[in-house]
């Protein structure tokens, strides 16, 4: 099945809408939802010290 390249429009904005969409759910888990438990969603975590043997 060839690509209807008259849909390229189409398919860039609702990939734009998807990764604001994923960018602001990880956002708003972050920085709005209470921090009960100290979990981050998504992102890096800070590096753990080496414990000392």
């Amino acid at each position: 099945m060839p690509f209807d390249w008259a849909k390229l429009p189409l398919l860039e904005e609702l990939e734009r809408k998807a990764l604001w969409l994923a960018r602001r759910t990880v956002h708003n888990a972050n920085h709005l939802r209470p921090l009960r438990d100290g979990l981050k969603v998504s992102g890096h975590r800070r590096p753990r010290r080496p414990s000392s043997a």
